[in-house]
């Protein structure tokens, strides 16, 4: 069965894209499902801390339940919190204040889906405008301290999409 993805819904949350979905299941065992999610900013911490091992998840689609089962994990990071993404050994690293966390994925498949504020800066990297420090033709400065490549091919469409985002925010007149 295929699934489209962008036309999931996961109640009881608010998500806005699915990265990553699976669903398994072992001979005489329940089907489990792993879903990795991105929350809008907007939306906290609420409803993943009134999460508990009773909560009951719903994943569906315009044509119905595709999943219905109990919470037996969750974790949040959200998209502010996010530094930028990075590709190391076929594996996307989110990359937060806090941590790192891996999982399956390409970059072409998940940048259409992030919000504005990010922009692939190199083959390997995603950055969130957010925390860009600043930026010079090879490298991009975060305020936490990091340094990530910016490919000579990027850099130009890179100062343009950082100059449209300082003056979405006001930075900028």
């Amino acid at each position: 069965m295929i699934i489209d993805v962008t036309r999931l819904s996961v109640s009881p949350f608010v998500v806005e894209s699915i990265v990553e979905m699976k669903v398994e299941q072992s001979l005489n065992q329940h089907a489990s499902m792993y879903l990795k999610g991105i929350i809008p900013k907007e939306s906290g911490d609420s409803g993943v801390m009134d999460t508990d091992d009773s909560t009951v998840i719903t994943v569906s689609d315009q044509d119905g339940v595709i999943f219905s089962g109990l919470v037996q994990d969750i974790r949040a990071s959200f998209e502010g919190q996010v530094y930028y993404l990075e590709v190391i050994n076929r594996k996307i690293h989110l990359h937060t204040e806090q941590e790192s966390l891996p999982f399956y994925g390409k970059l072409e498949e998940l940048e259409p889906s992030l919000p504005e504020t990010f922009f692939r800066c190199h083959r390997s990297f995603i950055v969130n405008f957010d925390h860009v420090q600043r930026y010079d033709k090879k490298d991009v400065w975060l305020l936490n301290g990091e340094q990530i490549p910016l490919s000579k091919r990027r850099y130009q469409s890179f100062g343009l999409e950082f100059m449209h985002y300082l003056k979405e925010i006001g930075d900028v007149f």
